[in-house]
């Protein structure tokens, strides 16, 4: 088994409810966060503060990409979801994000549960720079896990937690 310890951060995919495509090639991916809210408990006489897990908060997922002229599925949903009147319900989905070894194949995979985009920006025109025009996309989130995949012998994977 070879180790790809410690990967790269350069080569990575992104699937939108299980869909690679035009709405997968971003430039940049953060936010793959998840941390424990401290709540701090004090007893009567008692000096010190017991320090105990609250609720666990996640994201926002960041990413970023060059500026999509044609309309696609992510397109799309943005636009419902960012001009919504909330006259009918937002419709979250799964963001997958893989971290790529040097053969192209996952090493480990962040599943984002019920993402919607919540802040949709476009980066500063400026005249006195040859710059890509890059869009950068935000979503909420409800849940962040991990997923480590090992190679297996003959082309195959295999997920477990981690």
């Amino acid at each position: 088994m070879t180790s790809y310890y410690p990967p790269g951060a350069f080569s990575f995919s992104v699937w939108i409810d299980g869909a690679a495509g035009v709405d997968a090639g971003f430039a940049e991916v953060s936010g793959l966060s998840s941390e424990w809210e401290v709540v701090e408990l004090r007893e009567g006489g008692v000096p010190a503060a017991h320090q105990v897990p609250g609720r666990i908060k996640v994201g926002p997922l960041s990413m970023s990409r060059g500026l999509m002229l044609a309309p696609s599925p992510l397109f799309a949903w943005c636009t419902e979801v960012l001009e919504s009147t909330l006259s009918k319900p937002i419709t979250p989905r799964d963001i997958t994000v893989a971290l790529l070894g040097p053969e192209g194949l996952p090493l480990i995979a962040w599943n984002v549960v019920r993402a919607w985009p919540m802040r949709w920006t476009i980066d500063p025109f400026k005249a006195d720079q040859s710059a890509v025009a890059m869009e950068k996309i935000e979503f909420a989130c409800s849940e962040v896990t991990r997923t480590v995949v090992t190679p297996l012998p003959r082309g195959g994977l295999a997920a477990h937690a981690g």
